[in-house]
């Protein structure tokens, strides 16, 4: 029905337009009423005349004045030839009402001039060579292969304001890195599109705030994942159990509340998890006994409550377990639990009273 609405609009405003040739426009309304859908639609760049991201209205008034001129009128212009085939007319037409509405893609370049102006650029650190025609490999903290961005490195360099959405465009990316900035505003759900990240830090902002996206829980080739030192807010997702190639969860100094999801027991490739000085309340799940791969287990400065798993002594490689906190988590005292704890190297937390 809104295709249809377009299709109308945009010959209603041929017709107004272009009267002297009001039979040329009857015939390409009549042939996008019977084979729209059918043009081989070009990408929505080439009919974004006006560069503002949005096949729109402007677009069209542009294209309307240069309707009828072929190859060598002084009207005529490449570009409004959608076709290529020398004139601009009712094949044209047809190409152009069917990409009217779509956005235009974000250039890698693009996306980046976003994540400068968004964050202050000017006053970065290092700003080397952004927003300049040098080839964006070039750019500071940028990295690049086969014309994709695949790394962007930006630590402690002194990006401000909120981390724009746009940064969820660049799919190729495989590492992340914006920690130790003064970043404010929430995650953004987008960063849930960049399915071929392996690592994301975002910790030591002091100020991102709101919730962790469940989108996160798309990125399945995240092998790092540190949020850690922020004002984060909200549960832990379920969803962040999906990231079975994970190695290292970060999520301490934050603000989360609510109980430690059972799915973090599917995460079996895991060595470090880091959920200490949050607000998290309940029993430890009996699942965190699969994390067999786990060295480093911090649960500190919470509100647990109850008594630890007896499971958890599946967990044979620890070498650093701390769990003390305000809410009465505490070690079984039971022999075999106790010399299990006894073995971590570095351990820290009460023992439950008999």
């Amino acid at each position: 029905m809104q295709t249809n609405t377009i299709q109308r609009s945009a010959i209603q405003g041929v017709w107004k337009m272009m009267k002297k040739k009001a039979w040329l426009f009857m015939t390409a309304a009549l042939a996008v009423l019977l084979y729209v859908g059918q043009v081989s639609a070009n990408t929505a760049a080439s009919a974004d005349f006006d560069g503002d991201g949005v096949v729109g209205i402007p677009d069209f008034l542009e294209f309307v004045e240069k309707f009828g001129s072929r190859q060598g009128d002084e009207k005529y212009e490449a570009k409004y030839d959608l076709d290529g085939n020398g004139e601009i007319g009712i094949p044209d037409f047809l190409v152009f009402v069917d990409l009217f509405g779509q956005k235009v893609p974000s250039s890698p370049r693009d996306v980046l001039v976003a994540l400068y102006n968004a964050t202050d650029g000017d006053n970065w650190t290092n700003n080397d060579n952004w927003l300049t025609d040098n080839d964006i490999s070039t750019w500071h903290g940028v990295g690049v292969s086969g014309g994709s961005v695949t790394s962007l490195v930006l630590w402690e360099n002194n990006l401000t304001g909120e981390i724009p959405a746009e940064l969820g465009n660049l799919t190729n990316l495989t590492y992340l890195d914006l920690g130790a900035n003064p970043l404010t505003g929430s995650i953004p759900t987008a960063l849930g599109n960049l399915t071929n990240l392996t690592e994301l830090h975002l910790p030591l902002t002091h100020t991102l705030t709101g919730e962790i996206p469940a989108e996160l829980g798309n990125l399945t080739n995240l092998t790092y994942l540190s949020l850690g030192s922020n004002q984060l807010t909200g549960e832990i997702p379920t969803e962040l159990g999906n990231l079975s190639n994970l190695t290292i969860l970060s999520l301490d100094s934050n603000q989360l509340t609510g109980e430690i999801p059972a799915e973090l027991g599917n995460l079996s490739n895991l060595k470090e998890l880091n959920l200490s000085e949050n607000q998290l309340t309940g029993s430890i799940p009996t699942e965190l006994g699969n994390l067999t791969n786990l060295t480093t287990f911090w649960l500190g400065g919470n509100k647990l409550s109850g008594a630890l798993p007896q499971n958890l002594t599946m967990l044979t490689i620890l070498q650093t377990f701390h769990f003390w906190g305000e809410g009465g988590l505490c070690a079984p005292s039971d022999a075999a639990f106790q010399a299990w704890l006894q073995g971590i190297e570095d351990h820290g937390g009460p023992t439950c009273s008999q």
